[in-house]
């Protein structure tokens, strides 16, 4: 047989290009926190003692700038209030409560950073309904710095001062009488004596190079908020990505009262 031969020619490869691009554009820089800390229970006791929580914090740096950033955290003064008690069993005024709505435990003025544990004694002046009655206030306990004593003042549903503590109470309605009075315990603890301890950060997204966590210690300050302490920090070139810290917290009380703590912080990233 005669074998058959074929010839078999392809194309030409056809040739084409595609240009692609795109711009990334910065944000800014972005960050978390817990809205609340809860921190530990405490029962009264003449020994010293330590509230504890753990604060975290989350900082986003998607600018892709590579710039240096720094959280950090600023503190108020805070503490707690005993509900006020009559000092007589027998009195028929109402019962005077916390104004917690407008109760912040910032004096006034700017008074010494100390802790203050201290007795107010609200006194009823002129008797009489809400907004005729009038009323005084003394204090007493140990370090107590808490400025002018009122007398004289009229009363009014809510926002009462009492003392230059940033304590205010309610005169519920009804009919006060001459002489009838209630003693209210402040524990004021100054942020001077908040001591706040970072852990090592850790990295959700990017590297870890370059961030490092802030120094364990108490806040400083000589106004009504404190200077601001480094929560975590990155150096230029680094902390691109998405970092978090837990940071412990520890106040100390000693002598405390029946009361929910507060206190108020803020957290910035820049």
């Amino acid at each position: 047989m005669t074998p058959i031969s074929a010839l078999f020619t392809l194309p030409s490869a056809f040739a084409a290009s595609s240009a692609w691009s795109s711009v990334v554009t910065t944000t800014a820089l972005s960050q978390t926190a817990s809205a609340t800390v809860t921190l530990s229970a405490l029962n009264v006791s003449s020994a010293s003692q330590n509230f504890t929580g753990t604060l975290t914090t989350t900082v986003n740096a998607t600018n892709g700038t590579g710039a240096a950033w720094s959280q950090t955290i600023t503190a108020t003064r805070g503490g707690g209030v005993a509900a006020p008690t009559p000092t007589v069993t027998t009195q028929t005024s109402p019962l005077a409560t916390i104004d917690t709505t407008n109760t912040n435990f910032q004096p006034a003025t700017t008074l010494a950073h100390s802790s203050e544990h201290c007795v107010y004694t609200v006194t009823v002046g002129t008797g009489g309904a809400v907004g005729t009655a009038t009323y005084s206030v003394t204090l007493s306990g140990s370090g107590c710095t808490d400025g002018t004593m009122q007398s004289a003042v009229i009363t009014a549903a809510t926002n009462n001062a009492v003392g230059n503590s940033g304590l205010k109470i309610n005169f519920p309605a009804g009919t006060y009488v001459a002489a009838d009075s209630w003693k209210v315990v402040l524990d004021e603890i100054d942020y001077s004596q908040i001591t706040v301890t970072p852990a090592t950060p850790t990295a959700t997204s990017g590297s870890l190079t370059g961030v490092t966590a802030g120094s364990s210690g108490a806040f400083s300050g000589a106004s009504l908020t404190s200077s601001a302490r480094t929560i975590m920090s990155a150096t230029v070139g680094n902390g691109m990505g998405a970092h978090s810290c837990s940071t412990s917290i520890s106040i100390p009380t000693i002598n405390g009262v029946v009361a929910t703590y507060k206190w108020t912080t803020t957290i910035t990233a820049a």
